[in-house]
């Protein structure tokens, strides 16, 4: 299957700057979706692994600890990506991760957990 243009790129003016935004291909794209087939099989899949993860998350005693523990695992696996990990430090209950440039979004992150959990959330 061959793609054309998923869009344009046009030079406006925001906040008295210019700038480029994308503007995206006008949807249903031509020629139309054709969802029978492998597509159908593929899409059929996807809905029932979304269907296992909703019902894996009923489980979870507080699925915002789920949430939680998924982003500082991507933070911690993103960032060693790209050589900013310097160390991590701490038992396996209360590892604190050091950032040299992202250390703020986890203390921001566990702030906002803690408010959540004293508002009762």
């Amino acid at each position: 299957m061959q793609r054309g243009s998923t869009g344009t790129w046009q030079t406006i003016g925001a906040g008295g700057e210019t700038v480029r935004a994308f503007i995206p291909a006008p949807l249903p794209p031509d020629p139309p979706l054709d969802l029978s087939g492998p597509l159908r099989d593929k899409l059929s899949q996807a809905d029932y692994a979304l269907g296992l993860l909703d019902g894996a998350v009923l489980t979870l005693p507080d699925p915002d600890l789920f949430v939680f523990m998924y982003m500082r695992k991507e933070g911690v696996l993103s960032n060693q990506g790209i050589g900013l990990l310097r160390e991590i430090t701490g038992d396996a209950r209360n590892r604190r991760f050091r950032f040299e440039p992202c250390f703020r979004l986890f203390e921001e992150t566990a702030e906002w957990n803690n408010r959540r959990e004293q508002d009762g959330m």
